[in-house]
């Protein structure tokens, strides 16, 4: 496989046409360059970036398959129960996931570009019934609940993360606001966030170890994760 030398504009301007024609007689017609200029980067980033992730998470998995199973999502949406019917989704998805589950239950990174973006993620973005109530036993137990507020003070001291969204309105029932003073029980999953414009580095190598500074700072709370959720 050739080395990771960085996404170019060919990869941007797919995505950014794929937003004003979404639909697949379009796709049928560029379906070349998107293995060119979406997968086969792609799949040299994921070689390259699983490598640096495992300087710090030594059982990180990095699968370069394009077809859906590996690392790199799958192009097409899931419209089956969505009102938005357009068949492809206008962004390139990298996961680099812990454990032998389901990717999407697991702690992990997750890679995200369009045509006018790049977000970082490290978390766990899915929480199933028994994962969620494992979470919030975990934050009301006194040690790993230190732990988490620790791991979250240590991220948001780099001022350039926050954490996804609170889905609940209130404490869920059987807990109470003395065991959970920062909210951690308002959420049903738990990640950091880094969102930015196209940085200059996606055209290069040096993407690498932009991505890598951003999930080493986002790794204590991914650490958490792994330590109480896997």
């Amino acid at each position: 496989m050739t080395p990771f030398a960085g996404f170019t504009q060919d990869t941007i301007a797919f995505f950014a046409e794929l937003a004003q024609n979404n639909h697949r007689d379009w796709f049928a017609q560029n379906r070349e360059r998107y293995q060119r200029d979406v997968i086969q980067p792609a799949q040299a980033f994921v070689m390259a970036m699983g490598e640096r992730l495992r300087n710090i998470s030594p059982e990180v998995i990095a699968d370069p398959r394009g077809n859906g199973s590996g690392s790199i999502y799958r192009i097409h949406r899931d419209v089956r129960f969505s009102k938005d019917k357009t068949p492809y989704k206008t962004n390139l998805g990298i996961f680099f996931w812990h454990g032998s589950a389901r990717k999407g239950n697991q702690p992990g990174f997750y890679f995200h570009l369009d045509a006018e973006k790049l977000g970082l993620y490290g978390g766990m973005y899915v929480f199933d019934g028994a994962k969620l109530e494992k979470y919030r036993q975990a934050v009301v137990h006194p040690q790993s609940g230190r732990e988490l507020l620790r791991a979250v003070k240590q991220v948001e001291a780099h001022a350039l993360y926050q954490l996804g969204d609170l889905h609940y309105k209130r404490i869920p029932k059987g807990f109470s606001a003395e065991q959970d003073p920062r909210d951690f029980l308002r959420y049903n999953t738990l990640y950091t966030v880094y969102a930015t414009p196209i940085p200059a580095e996606i055209h290069s190598p040096e993407l690498i170890e932009y991505c890598f500074r951003h999930f080493k700072n986002m790794y204590p709370v991914m650490r958490w994760l792994l330590e109480h959720m896997l």
